[in-house]
C-alpha cells in the first residue's frame, strides 16, 4: 500500500510538472529569460529565427542596418499595400526573429531591446529601399535590421557599448543577424530633433552646431 502511495505521488508530481512546463513555455517573458541565459540551445534559437528564410538564402543575405529617428522607424500611414511582401526581402525584427519584409518594419511586437521601442511605427523607407535595390540586382537578397528610435538626438546615437543604449543595442542586433549574411551598409535618417528650439524644451540637450562632427564620429565608430 505504501509503495502504491509513493507511485501515486510521483505520477501526480509528474503531471503537475508537465502542466507547469506548458504554462512556462507559453510565457514570452520566461522564454526570453531562458534564451538570455542560454537555457535554450543556440541551435534551437537559430532554427526558430531562420524559418521564414529559405535554406539556400541563409548566409547569403545582404544586411542593412536602419538607424536614426522617427522617419527611419516609420511615420507613414499604414495601408493594405504596406503588408505586401517580396520573396527576397527579409526583416530581422525587434523580436530577434526573421520575417518576410513588410511594414511596419519597426514593429514593437515581441520587442526585446526596449531602448528603441516605438509603439506607433508606421511606413518607413526600408521596404522601398530594398525593392529599389532589387531593380538593379534582381539576384540580391536583402535583410533589413531596424534599430531606429523616435525623437532621438545625435547625442543619443554616440558610441556606448551598453545594450541599453541605441548604439549598443544596434550592434547587438547586427551581431545577432550576421549569421544570415554580411553587413553591407547602414542607413541613418536623423536630424529633426536637433533642429528643435531649445527654449521650448529646456530639459533637453540639442547639438545643431555640432551635428556634423557627431555624425562623422558616429560613422567612424560604426566602421
Amino acid at each position: 500500500m505504501k509503495a502504491w502511495s509513493i507511485i501515486s505521488y510521483l505520477v501526480i508530481g509528474i503531471l503537475i510538472g508537465a502542466f507547469l512546463g506548458i504554462i512556462l513555455q507559453k510565457s514570452a517573458q520566461v522564454d526570453q529569460l531562458f534564451r538570455r541565459y542560454g537555457i535554450l540551445s543556440t541551435s534551437t534559437i537559430k532554427d526558430n529565427q531562420s524559418k521564414p528564410v529559405p535554406a539556400n538564402f541563409q548566409g547569403n543575405i545582404s544586411l542593412f542596418i536602419l538607424a536614426g529617428q522617427s522617419n527611419m522607424s516609420g511615420s507613414g500611414k499604414l495601408t493594405p499595400a504596406s503588408s505586401i511582401t517580396h520573396p527576397r526581402v527579409f526583416v530581422f525584427g525587434n523580436d530577434y526573429r526573421w520575417h518576410l519584409g513588410k511594414e511596419p518594419i519597426d514593429s514593437p511586437s515581441g520587442q526585446v531591446d526596449h531602448v528603441s521601442e516605438d509603439k506607433s511605427a508606421g511606413v518607413s523607407p526600408g521596404i522601398a529601399f530594398a525593392t529599389e535595390l532589387l531593380k538593379y540586382d534582381p539576384e540580391l537578397i536583402v535583410g533589413l535590421i531596424p534599430c531606429a528610435k523616435w525623437d532621438t538626438t545625435i547625442q543619443q546615437w554616440q558610441k556606448n557599448l551598453s545594450e541599453d543604449t541605441l548604439y549598443g543595442s544596434c550592434l547587438k542586433r547586427a551581431y545577432a543577424a550576421s549569421p544570415m549574411g554580411e553587413i553591407q551598409g547602414l542607413l541613418f535618417f536623423q536630424g529633426e530633433s536637433d533642429a528643435l528650439n531649445p527654449q521650448a524644451y529646456p530639459s533637453r540637450r540639442f547639438f545643431p552646431n555640432q551635428w556634423a562632427d557627431k555624425f562623422v564620429r558616429l560613422v567612424k565608430d560604426f566602421c
